[in-house]
């Protein structure tokens, strides 16, 4: 997280100036006061996992509609986080394989089955390295 911040406050062109961009991230780039100054500043939304020591403080549930791109959608959720001034968003997922994901994102647009869809083709993406990883390791 250091990197990225350190990103964001340099005077050069980064990837944090992009205007309006959705960003997909590991659950290591929590830092909710961070993404919460980007999205003020550059318009900027982020989908991470839920992390197990986050704090949510209040909640409110948001309708799911019953369009076909919401199916596995267990649940839609305004939250307050104890880390963050600003409104989040959580969604709880459950795969066909029967696994449940819970994710967390400042986007407030998209349907919850589209930010669930996102984060598991990053997941995918991912996960498709690890045996270049896992063999580049062992030499």
């Amino acid at each position: 997280m250091a990197v990225m911040r350190s990103c964001a406050d340099a005077q050069q062109k980064s990837l944090f100036e992009i205007m309006h961009a959705l960003w997909v991230v590991d659950k290591g780039f929590t830092a909710t006061p961070f993404w919460d100054e980007q999205k003020k500043k550059r318009q900027t939304e982020v989908i991470m996992r839920l992390k197990d020591n986050m704090v949510i403080t209040e909640e409110k549930s948001r309708p799911v509609s019953g369009d076909e791109v919401n199916v596995g959608i267990l649940s839609d959720k305004t939250v307050q986080l104890k880390a963050s001034n600003e409104s989040w968003r959580l969604i709880e997922y459950q795969a066909p394989d029967g696994a449940e994901y819970t994710y967390l994102t400042n986007n407030f647009d998209l349907e919850p089955g589209v930010i669930a869809f996102l984060y598991l083709r990053r997941w995918d993406e991912e996960k498709s390295f690890d045996p270049w990883k896992n063999d580049f390791s062992q030499k």
